[in-house]
């Protein structure tokens, strides 16, 4: 059965979630899935999909379908979450399914957002 790019989304940010648990972040925060994860606090006006510490990092994890990659938005928030995100002991990383993945980063370099790490979702 074909998933919807909601579902898709949801889908990839749940395996993240785990993904980062896994390697030891704590004081996860994630939208759209609820508990028994708070929601993120918004970022200059957008809401990222985690938050995260590894150690004493702030990670913010944006999590994007083949149909957001390239849009508008996303580049919005991409540019958002980047500048939030530079300086000392924070970093900003986009998950994707890996179908998009190059796509993903030739669209961040277009746009001249930095992204501090790549994660990809090979189910998609």
């Amino acid at each position: 059965m074909l998933k919807t790019r909601e579902e898709v989304h949801n889908s990839i940010l749940l395996q993240t979630v785990g993904h980062l648990e896994n390697q030891g972040h704590t004081n996860i925060k994630a939208d759209h899935i609820g508990y028994p994860y708070e929601q993120p606090t918004s970022i200059s006006g957008y809401m990222p999909d985690i938050t995260s510490f590894l150690n004493s990092v702030f990670q913010v994890t944006e999590t994007e379908t083949k149909e957001s990659v390239g849009t508008q938005e996303t580049a919005n928030q991409w540019s958002a979450f980047s500048k939030a995100t530079n300086g000392y002991s924070k970093k900003f990383v986009v998950n994707v399914p890996k179908t998009c993945l190059e796509d993903a980063k030739r669209f961040a370099q277009e746009k001249g957002i930095r992204v501090d790490g790549w994660l990809y979702d090979s189910r998609y």
